[in-house]
């Protein structure tokens, strides 16, 4: 236990605070820390999370609210062997305590000699906005390319006026073009795309 503590980086205060979504001074609203609960509860570092009312120091005119929560295990090694493939990867659903994911795979293939590699960074409800923001990219065994970046703010909850965001991909492939249909040699050709959405709502 001692162990997996050292390894494990505890959530960062303003991480949690974050998710929260009443503030210091503002009215009471039991919708709000129902919200904040299941909004806590639903994120990849934390496994339980309790809000309540600390009746002890609360007054006639003012409440305060305890906010307990207990971290899920974050940091996921795996290893792959299969024939003369061999992977390995890791990934961190709570990168340096601030609810971050990081995720790193390479795989090879012994026979062929070919590699793959992927590698990806998630920032999570970037200071308390709750946009999430994405980029990731891979190569595949056939050196093929795709890097995409993105960022959205969903409906996260029943109090959320708007919401948008947009997506950015691009991939490069290598693909057998046929010039001359009898010939049994077709020729490689690269292909590149690029592809933009964008979009938004107000409810």
């Amino acid at each position: 236990d001692d162990f997996g503590n050292k390894l494990h980086v505890r959530s960062k205060n303003f991480a949690v605070r974050g998710y929260l979504l009443f503030k210091k001074g503002s009215r009471f609203d039991a919708q709000k820390i129902y919200e904040s609960e299941r909004l806590l509860r639903s994120t990849s570092f934390i496994n339980r999370v309790s809000i309540l009312p600390i009746d002890s120091t609360s007054t006639k005119d003012s409440v305060d609210i305890a906010v307990t929560v207990l971290d899920s295990w974050s940091l996921r090694p795996s290893v792959e062997l299969s024939g003369k493939k061999f992977g390995i990867g890791l990934s961190e659903g709570n990168f340096l305590g601030m609810g971050h994911e990081i995720s790193m795979l390479y795989r090879t293939d012994f026979s062929d000699k070919r590699n793959y590699t992927s590698a990806g960074y998630k920032a999570n409800n970037i200071y308390g906005t709750y946009i999430n923001a994405e980029i990731s990219g891979e190569k595949d065994f056939d050196n093929n390319e795709n890097v995409f970046m993105k960022a959205r703010r969903d409906f996260y909850s029943p109090l959320t006026r708007w919401a948008g965001g947009f997506n950015i991909d691009y991939f490069k492939k290598s693909i057998h073009v046929p010039v001359n249909l009898e010939d049994e040699n077709l020729p490689l050709a690269t292909v590149k795309v690029h592809n933009q959405d964008f979009w938004g709502g107000y409810q």
